[in-house]
């Protein structure tokens, strides 16, 4: 019984020790980081919303909200999409991602076909200002549908998961549009009431490999409820072809490593207009999950948000 009271006391010292504020007047979304195994800890980071006339803190037009180590967004006024930034509350936060694993919990029990919860990074300029008062000097968004490298980490809602990675090289936007990706629907086990059960909170962890400094491989896991189920993993060989033409002409899985070793941008959205407007995610009409959330009230929550060595 004693050591079941120490590990209560530490569990509760870990949840009392997570930031519930962040700087420069925005919402809190920490990160709990780790620099090894052995050494980890909060670090106070926040999100901005990007607007069309710049960034902004205006969280209640846009139905965004924070809780105990987490944010919860809502399809409002056309959607939103929001940066994680640095403790200064200034920068975005650099990700550097190869050799680690990115671990998250996520709830889109409420979100219907036809639109998308995100989680992904971007290749945006790390240095540009954010969350000043001078709105006009944006926030440098960018993404392989235009001139950069991009990540999708996560694209679902509660009929479907997709993990998808895009390239680019060089300076002139020669971008994998298309991009590799996995799509949960492949694996027939999420979704409404299924093994792996969207309508309630699950875990998802993706591993970034790489051997020498290079990314070799990208491989993605969710949990719930004791079990786990893996993508097959989005490589060089897996690849290409067919699947992804664009691929091998892309800098592959190296010039997605190079990205992030000079840091990306984490971005989170909820976007889409309802209906088959996503069909390339969750089906469309012709998926039958699709009718099961056609009642959701399309809000998303993300929370626990975690960086570990592999």
């Amino acid at each position: 019984m004693f050591p079941l009271l120490i590990t209560i006391v530490s569990v509760l010292a870990n949840l009392q020790s997570i930031p519930s504020t962040a700087a420069n007047g925005l919402l809190s979304m920490p990160l709990y980081y780790c620099e090894t195994s052995s050494n980890c800890y909060w670090k106070a980071t926040g999100v901005i919303i990007d607007t069309a006339s710049g960034p902004s803190r205006d969280y209640s037009t846009f139905g965004i909200s924070s809780f105990q180590g987490g944010i919860q967004m809502s399809m409002q006024n056309g959607g939103s999409r929001m940066y994680l930034t640095d403790e200064s509350g200034n920068r975005h936060f650099p990700f550097q991602l190869n050799n680690k694993v990115l671990t998250f919990d996520v709830d889109v029990s409420q979100m219907q076909c036809g639109f998308n919860a995100a989680l992904y990074f971007s290749q945006m300029n790390l240095n540009t200002p954010i969350g000043k008062i001078d709105l006009t000097q944006g926030t440098g968004y960018c993404d392989a549908q235009g001139t950069c490298t991009e990540f999708d980490v996560f694209e679902a809602n509660a009929a479907a998961t997709q993990v998808t990675s895009h390239s680019c090289t060089g300076s002139s936007g020669n971008c994998d549009h298309w991009g590799c990706g996995r799509n949960s629907r492949s694996l027939n086990v999420f979704g409404p009431y299924r093994q792996f059960n969207s309508m309630q909170p699950f875990t998802v962890s993706t591993y970034f490999r790489a051997t020498n400094g290079v990314l070799t491989s990208v491989d993605q896991t969710i949990s719930q409820n004791g079990q786990s189920v893996s993508f097959p993993a989005i490589s060089d060989s897996t690849c290409g072809g067919s699947g992804d033409p664009q691929f091998p002409s892309t800098g592959e899985l190296e010039a997605m490593g190079d990205a992030f070793n000079g840091g990306m941008t984490l971005v989170f959205s909820i976007w889409g207009t309802g209906g088959n407007g996503m069909s390339w995610l969750d089906g469309g009409s012709a998926n039958n999950d699709c009718n099961t959330i056609s009642h959701g009230s399309n809000t998303l929550k993300f929370s626990n948000l975690s960086i570990k060595p592999i």
